[in-house]
């Protein structure tokens, strides 16, 4: 079994446990099980890839109504060769087009149901407040996500020699380091200047 990912420290055969009814989340659980599922995504897309140099996985389709539902992403990946056999005017846009990407993964966690469940977790933890509390349990949340995106990419770098960028794709979220540079490729967070004049570090 690969290892865990609990409060944010690296603990050896620790299983993703699954969220249960009732109390406050466990966020270093939440930030496990995502973190294995991105992981498992990643590398079931590159032993799957066929050779295909894949350049980028991404954690898209963020979805959140303030002061209400807050639903996990899915992930996506895609590789060089496929974004080539695209129309040369497309390619561009294409690149970090994340939902017309060829390898997807929706709510179809191995843990079934899980998906689900912990969306309706993070949710039932953001609305027990006002709205300054749910910013606040939002804002968690897309900082676990963009940890979780760090973790496994510094795994696939150790694994893998040409291994992808693996980024969170969300106006909300800058990702950090080798995925923000990718990031600013996109356009999508204000070009190059403006991510390294913001920063880009915090979530």
């Amino acid at each position: 079994m690969r290892s865990g990912w609990v409060s944010g420290e690296e603990v050896d055969d620790v299983p993703p446990r699954p969220p249960v009814d009732g109390g406050p989340l466990d966020w270093g659980a939440l930030a496990a099980s995502l973190t294995d599922e991105l992981d498992d995504f990643a590398r079931a897309t590159l032993d799957g890839a066929g050779g295909e140099r894949v350049y980028a996985v991404a954690v898209h389709l963020f979805h959140a109504e303030p002061g209400g539902a807050i639903s996990l992403p899915v992930f996506a990946a895609a590789g060089e060769e496929w974004l080539d056999r695209q129309a040369p005017e497309a390619r561009e846009e294409l690149r970090w087009s994340a939902a017309d990407w060829p390898w997807q993964r929706f709510d179809d966690w191995r843990e079934p149901g899980s998906w689900l469940r912990w969306g309706e977790r993070v949710t039932a933890e953001a609305v027990q407040g006002g709205l300054d509390r749910w910013h606040a349990a939002h804002r968690r949340f897309l900082d676990t996500v963009v940890r979780a995106c760090e973790r496994v990419a510094a795994g696939l770098a150790r694994d893998f020699p040409r291994a992808p960028v693996v980024v969170p794709l969300d106006p909300e979220v800058e990702p950090r380091g080798r995925a923000m540079r990718a990031w600013s490729w996109s356009g999508r967070a204000g070009g190059t200047s403006d991510v390294a004049e913001r920063g880009g570090g915090r979530c």
